[in-house]
């Protein structure tokens, strides 16, 4: 956010020399703050007084968006219960870390005494420091500071690294491990401070196993998903954007201008590690814990239909197409644990079984399916007993190249996930069975991410030509949401490549601008937007393939 209309002054509020934004110019930007702002401007405006030039309306926003009933569901009220229960056990906690802290200040202070009496540096032979950068969001006190103007930012607030130069914000931590590792590397005794106390400590600590790389390369992958994150919302802070980033907080909040939905509204609990996407020993990346507990559930929302007693009584089972890749490597080169997503394959495929479709499973190479099984509803027992049904099928599937026309199918799904994205939309043999059901208006079924596979209609030749699909209306999974969900640790980076940008660069128009749920059809084409459309999916689409199967006499 650029600060150079601003000058900078002591806060009317919290009296910190910081930059001056609201109430005339008087207070800072910091969230208590500007709710005393906000609180000021809708005391002036009730009494007819004229408006702030740039007035903390986020407050006021948010205020006014939480007294909505329509906001105010019982998924969202749990949602934010839970968030600030999390916080509050976080604060609970505290004393045990101030009390860890003390002790592990105490080991540093021992070993730094052996290394007056010997000459050595205690950490020599045992820790490279120059990997170890610091982690923001985790809150340690080790030694007594003060305040003072920092030598990087200039603000006035609580020194405590370089020296008692520089104070604790994001880049100015940055600064100070530099000059640190600069003194370091010149022979010179450091601060002992945080960088210096975490190394020894550690060292010293830390129970030798391989848990030790680990839990180094989850500290590392923090930082880059906090640069990451920064770096995504620093891009577009404007109204037009529909999202922005409300100032510095204790916790952040994106507010969606049109409502906010449960991946929008957030509290992240960054010390304890709830909303970072956790390392694999095979080096793949799970999603955080928060993202889980919000995005998945041990149940689904399948309820079996009777559509009016209609049931398909031919033998021509329906195409499943799926992925045999379970690795996507993100944009920053870090490895997501993906597949089909199971909710998406497995609830429409109920509908389908419930009126009296069989299942033909195929993949790109003829290898095993893929499935997110940190996304298996395992309490669900419809979707348990289908799984069981198919898993012969889900090993051994068919491959699609072998597969030479779709004479044999009743239709064709393609159950998403982000597995669909690494070889589904290259795949020359499946753009021309999509070629094939087009032509003769065979019922194509997918949803989420599975509405990539259709740029494989145009892999088929030189990757150059229109997409078969080019002018029907579809939904998938949005860029918007796939762009924020790295920020709350359900991906551990930006997408490799935009699913929406590249359906709509062929000609394809997608619908949904968020995540609803929602579902609809054009031509032989069915789409929904999300897993949470897979139960709507096979509710919209199970009838329609039983009529198209009956006027075409399958």
């Amino acid at each position: 956010m650029p600060r150079t209309p601003y000058s900078q002054g002591s806060c009317a509020n919290c009296g910190a020399h910081r930059v001056l934004k609201y109430a005339h110019r008087t207070i800072c930007c910091r969230y208590a703050c500007q709710k005393v702002a906000a609180a000021q401007r809708r005391a002036r405006l009730a009494d007819g007084g004229a408006d702030d030039a740039v007035a903390p309306t986020f407050c006021y926003k948010i205020e006014a968006r939480l007294h909505r009933p329509s906001v105010s569901s019982p998924a969202f009220v749990v949602i934010v219960a839970v968030a600030k229960a999390l916080r509050s056990l976080d604060s609970l906690v505290y004393p045990l870390r101030c009390a860890r802290a003390a002790l592990r200040y105490k080991v540093g202070l021992a070993y730094h005494g052996n290394a007056a009496e010997t000459g050595r540096p205690p950490w020599s032979g045992a820790m490279n420091l120059d990997d170890i950068r610091p982690t923001p969001g985790k809150t340690r006190v080790y030694l007594k500071s003060f305040q003072g103007q920092c030598a990087t930012c200039g603000a006035q607030r609580l020194l405590k690294y370089a020296q008692r130069t520089i104070c604790c914000r994001y880049a100015c931590l940055k600064a100070a491990a530099a000059k640190r590792r600069a003194r370091h590397a010149d022979g010179s005794f450091s601060d002992m401070r945080l960088f210096e106390l975490e190394a020894i400590c550690e060292n010293c600590l830390a129970k030798k196993s391989p848990k030790i790389a680990l839990k180094k390369q989850q500290r590392e992958s923090e930082e880059e998903d906090a640069e990451a994150a920064i770096a995504e919302h620093e891009k577009d802070r404007s109204p037009a954007a529909g999202e922005e980033n409300l100032g510095v907080a204790p916790y952040r909040l994106y507010v969606d201008h049109e409502r906010i939905t449960q991946f929008e509204f957030f509290f992240p609990i960054p010390t304890m590690g709830a909303c970072t996407s956790k390392l694999r020993e095979d080096g793949t990346y799970d999603p955080s814990p928060f993202t889980l507990m919000v995005a998945t559930s041990s149940r689904t929302k399948y309820v079996k239909q009777d559509h009016d007693g209609k049931v398909y009584a031919g033998t021509k089972p329906i195409l499943v197409v799926c992925t045999d890749e379970g690795h996507l490597e993100m944009a920053n080169g870090k490895v997501f644990n993906t597949g089909n997503h199971p909710v998406e394959m497995f609830v429409p495929m109920l509908h389908f079984k419930d009126v009296g479709f069989t299942f033909d499973i195929a993949t790109a190479r003829g290898k095993p399916v893929v499935l997110e099984m940190w996304a298996y509803p395992n309490k669900d027992e419809s979707v348990k007993a289908l799984y069981e049904e198919v898993k012969a099928m889900l090993e051994k599937p068919k491959k699609i190249e072998d597969i030479v026309n779709l004479d044999g199918y009743a239709a064709v799904f393609i159950p998403g996930g982000h597995g669909c994205m690494v070889n589904l939309p290259a795949c020359q043999p499946l753009g021309k069975l999509l070629n094939q059901a087009h032509a003769r208006a065979l019922p194509t079924v997918t949803l989420c991410h599975g509405p990539c596979a259709l740029l494989a209609t145009c892999a088929e030749t030189s990757g150059e030509a229109q997409c078969t699909y080019a002018g029907y209306k579809t939904m998938c999974f949005t860029d918007k949401t796939d762009a924020f969900t790295p920020s709350i640790g359900y991906l551990p980076g930006p997408m490799p490549w935009k699913v929406e940008e590249c359906l709509v660069a062929k000609g394809v128009e997608v619908l949904n601008k968020s995540e609803t749920g929602a579902v609809t059809q054009d031509r032989e084409l069915i789409t929904g937007d999300s897993p949470d459309a897979a139960h709507n999916l096979g509710v919209l689409a199970a009838p329609l393939l039983v009529q198209y199967a009956t006027e075409h006499g399958l």
